[in-house]
């Protein structure tokens, strides 16, 4: 019988693996960090939570989930003692209900009530506020010249980094080259070792917001540009939602 439950650091299944009975839950809702003050002379609450860059951030959510064991005294202390031991350790959570996200955070394990042949169980979770998707979402783009453009939107509730993957050049007319990704003003040079290989930049995407990327193919030694007959790359982030 499969039952409802957590996999943790994907490897222990609370209750594929453990055989404990999932009696509570609750995911938590991420607490918005405001930035709002009562001044005198004026009416109302003056809030300046959106001032800084017109998005608002949250503190980590708090999730938790009770369990019940039952067996011989022997089982149940060996499956206390296996959840226990990620007691303060970093870990990532895939609940039952939302298999395509993942949670991460620090976790804490209490055993809230022992009898001879039970036990429940608190696994908790101080989270990072989003769940996140645990398939990277990947846009495909195809250009034909140096400083082509293309737009990138965030439709993601967080901030996103861009990790980028060079599928390949077609007809590159020098043999020394690299590709490089320009977003606003910073760069990310690519080394033609490491196409086809996803590789994490530094660009953060805000929620909402829309950015252009402009591909070019350069020479390693003096970053001239290297005309190509076509390039292929995708544009590669994790989403995550509230």
């Amino acid at each position: 019988m499969i039952k409802r439950g957590i996999l943790i650091n994907d490897a222990v299944h609370t209750g594929d693996n453990l055989d404990l009975l999932l009696k509570a839950y609750d995911l938590g809702t991420p607490e918005p960090k405001l930035n709002a003050f009562d001044l005198a002379g004026v009416d109302g609450t003056t809030d300046f939570t959106e001032a800084y860059d017109g998005t608002v951030y949250y503190s980590n959510r708090h999730m938790s989930f009770t369990f019940f064991a039952a067996g011989s005294r022997y089982n149940v202390l060996n499956v206390c003692q296996t959840l226990k031991q990620y007691h303060g350790l970093h870990v990532t959570i895939v609940f039952d209900d939302e298999p395509q996200y993942y949670y991460e955070g620090r976790a804490a394990v209490r055993i809230t009530e022992m009898g001879g042949t039970y036990a429940y169980i608190a696994f908790e979770l101080d989270a990072f506020p989003y769940k996140r998707s645990k398939t990277p979402i990947a846009f495909e783009h195809t250009v034909t010249s140096n400083n082509e453009e293309v737009t990138f939107t965030n439709q993601s509730s967080m901030p996103v980094r861009l990790s980028f993957y060079v599928d390949g050049v077609t007809d590159p007319a020098e043999e020394n080259y690299r590709a490089s990704f320009l977003v606003g003003n910073k760069s990310i040079y690519i080394p033609k070792d490491d196409f086809e290989e996803t590789v994490e930049s530094d660009f953060i995407v805000q929620r909402g917001e829309t950015v252009s990327v402009k591909f070019n193919l350069r020479k390693v030694l003096n970053d001239k540009p290297v005309s190509f007959s076509s390039a292929t790359f995708s544009i590669i982030h994790t989403r995550g939602y509230l």
